[in-house]
């Protein structure tokens, strides 16, 4: 009963956490009056943007794997990992400088995360009655983020002038 406790307060501090910041949320990424953005930003952001990926489509893949009934335990087990590797892509997007047409990509990505760090930073305190639905959800929100990731991804590819 103690260790549900500690995992509601958790849960709880963590969603004040996050409200707090949100209002962040809206600043993007950081974009500077200089035309020239350092390739090593440019490689940074590609490097954070695969990783952001691939710990999406890992989340997603462990999930589908799970054997047996899903529980808010075994989805919090594999959830609660990945939602630290977005908080650090997250940091990732709002301090690297991109090249222009990177930046709207960017920003959508960190809307994106940010939502989703919001949205999966509840499991803890979900009720087993709406798992379902959370899962259902989860899979809708991996699907957008990885097409954005997608989209960002070649956007950071394209040639400046």
């Amino acid at each position: 009963m103690l260790a549900s406790l500690f995992v509601v307060f958790a849960a709880v501090a963590g969603v004040m956490f996050l409200l707090h910041q949100s209002p962040r949320a809206a600043s993007g990424p950081t974009t500077t009056s200089t035309p020239a953005v350092s390739s090593s930003d440019t490689v940074r952001m590609q490097t954070a943007t695969r990783a952001a990926a691939a710990a999406t489509t890992a989340a997603r893949s462990k999930l589908d794997a799970m054997t047996g009934f899903p529980t808010t335990h075994k989805v919090s087990a594999v959830l609660n990992p990945y939602v630290a590797s977005l908080r650090r892509y997250e940091t990732v997007l709002r301090g690297t400088d991109l090249p222009t047409a990177a930046r709207t990509a960017a920003r959508s990505a960190l809307v994106l995360v940010t939502r989703d760090v919001q949205f999966l930073g509840t499991i803890d305190g979900l009720p087993p009655v709406r798992l379902g639905s959370y899962l259902e959800d989860f899979g809708t929100n991996a699907t957008q983020l990885l097409k954005t990731l997608n989209t960002l991804e070649r956007a950071l590819h394209t040639p400046t002038t």
